[in-house]
């Protein structure tokens, strides 16, 4: 059986129904929900590969368990973190399109967030396995710049730090 964790902000309140309703899942009941009625869209076939995560922006990447971890470890680190953290504002946030996706991002510079997305990656790193050369592989394809790959080797995601924008997908 193949298992990928990650950690994952996932918001509350209006913008989670927003989201929810837009992708067509509520990842927080674990359902679908009817997508909104858009005259000429198919909400449905145009959210798809969104649709399979549910309304999130990533601050740990998917990853394996490594060999002497075991699920409820990570849980119970991961309720200990959240505990000991300070809430942490997005701030306003914009539809971009970026890489191929449109998301919401943060219209401005969130130093905080980008503090805390590496915190979260540097305490949760201990949980994930190393990367698989057919893992790596299919990273390179993205024609990574030096930086992120030294960055995919030693944490597992390329898109972190220094490179770290938070975006929740919708399309």
């Amino acid at each position: 059986m193949f298992e990928r964790y990650a950690l994952f902000y996932t918001p509350t309140g209006a913008l989670a129904r927003i989201g929810a309703s837009w992708l067509g899942w509520d990842s927080a009941a674990g359902c679908p929900v009817p997508h909104p009625q858009v005259a000429t869209v198919d909400c449905a076939a145009l959210t798809a590969t969104p649709r399979r995560y549910g309304f999130h922006g990533t601050l740990k990447a998917p990853f394996r368990l490594a060999d002497d971890m075991d699920l409820a470890g990570l849980q119970e680190a991961t309720a200990g973190f959240a505990r000991h953290q300070k809430t942490v504002s997005a701030g306003s946030l914009h539809l971009s399109y970026a890489k191929g996706f449109v998301a919401l991002r943060p219209v401005q510079d969130t130093v905080v967030l980008c503090e805390f997305a590496a915190k979260t990656v540097r305490t949760f790193d201990a949980f994930r396995a190393p990367m698989t050369p057919e893992e790596i592989a299919a990273r390179r394809r993205a024609r990574l710049s030096p930086r992120q790959e030294t960055q995919m080797a030693s944490w597992g995601y390329p898109y972190i730090l220094a490179q770290f924008a938070l975006a929740m997908h919708i399309v």
